[in-house]
């Protein structure tokens, strides 16, 4: 399959509902895993004292895949996301961060089954919730997050070796798999960078 890159309008939506669920718990997960493009594995292991806010170029250490660990350079739009949540040690995730994960989606409007999220408290968002089902709901494309940072990372940086190593990743790969994405160009490009929380 073509690789896919989350639009403007699904990327903004899914921060909005990172905002509004569960007192923002998840607005971490979502904005390293879409502005950095880290690994779901990757963030589920990862503590706030990997982060490095006081360098010149704030970052954080991951172990990565088959637990090679790697610096990751936090751009400016994840930092504005993450840094007002972080916590000097401690899981980056909440305990229950794979249900409300699952519900951050169906919120959002994708598809996705109730038995996934239940024992999340869904107050407020019985609109939201209607139809999870329906075939007018997208599916959710795996790691959809991960590719739409590094195509977007790739698209600013325009250094296929760079973005790699970044992405933990092979230059081959970057080249193949990101390099021309669907919907993602110059204007597109400064639209994602500048989704910022209110």
């Amino acid at each position: 399959a073509d690789p896919v890159a989350l639009s403007i309008p699904e990327t903004r939506r899914l921060m909005e509902v990172a905002v509004q669920v569960d007192d923002g718990s998840m607005i971490p997960y979502f904005a390293l895993a879409i502005f950095s493009a880290l690994r779901p594995s990757e963030i589920l292991r990862l503590d706030w004292q990997k982060f490095v806010w006081d360098d010149i170029k704030p970052s954080v250490v991951v172990d990565g895949k088959g637990k090679r660990r790697r610096s990751v350079e936090l751009h400016e739009t994840c930092i504005k996301w993450v840094k007002p949540h972080a916590q000097k040690d401690g899981k980056v995730t909440p305990a229950n961060v794979k249900k409300l994960f699952n519900f951050c989606r169906a919120v959002a409007g994708y598809r996705v089954a109730k038995s996934t999220f239940e024992g999340v408290d869904k107050t407020g968002f019985d609109k939201e919730l209607k139809g999870l089902q329906s075939k007018k709901r997208p599916t959710w494309v795996r790691d959809v997050m991960r590719h739409t940072g590094i195509t977007y990372f790739l698209k600013i940086k325009n250094d296929k070796d760079y973005v790699a190593n970044w992405a933990g990743n092979y230059p081959s790969i970057i080249d193949s798999n990101y390099r021309a994405v669907e919907g993602v160009t110059a204007s597109t490009c400064k639209q994602f960078w500048n989704i910022l929380p209110d």
